[in-house]
């Protein structure tokens, strides 16, 4: 017995298997990559994942020279350049991403990750002043609060240190 197939039903099969399969080419392109700043940034981000922090750098150097103040790529190269230990440069790349960024999530982020290269340095009060602001962002954070609470502490101490020496003096 031969199942049969009504034309209607065919064109419907038919439609069907069009509409999947332009789908299917139409997402393809979707994740294609569009830019040469796009790519750069990739690359960067599978140099940072194997922690070849020098070349991520050279990277996101690279995406930026392409779009200037790219968000990814501005967040991207704090992160490594703060792993080279290199702080300074770390801030700025950190307060641009805050400035230049809209998603308040990213701000947040940048904000934390400019706290912690304040902290590295030794400078609580801009620390605290960094973490306080990433709350107003992301309020709900809890290691920005954690760090939030530790520089208060950390400040706590210096201080309490610097009056010990004031009097010994």
């Amino acid at each position: 017995m031969k199942a049969q197939i009504s034309n209607n039903n065919f064109y419907k099969v038919v439609i069907l298997l069009c509409l999947v399969i332009c789908s299917q080419l139409a997402s393809a392109q979707i994740f294609k990559s569009t830019s040469p700043e796009k790519d750069q940034t990739r690359n960067g981000n599978k140099q940072f994942k194997k922690e070849n922090y020098a070349d991520a750098e050279a990277d996101y150097k690279k995406a930026l020279d392409k779009k200037n103040n790219m968000p990814e790529a501005t967040f991207n190269l704090g992160d490594a350049v703060y792993k080279q230990k290199r702080y300074g440069e770390a801030q700025q790349q950190f307060a641009l991403s805050s400035r230049t960024n809209a998603d308040p999530m990213v701000k947040a982020k940048a904000l934390h990750n400019l706290g912690n290269s304040y902290m590295e340095e030794k400078k609580y009060e801009d620390a605290i002043r960094s973490y306080k602001n990433s709350l107003r962002w992301n309020p709900n954070d809890k290691d920005t609060k954690y760090n939030l609470a530790y520089a208060n502490e950390m400040l706590r101490v210096k201080n309490q240190q610097q009056q010990s020496d004031k009097n010994k003096d």
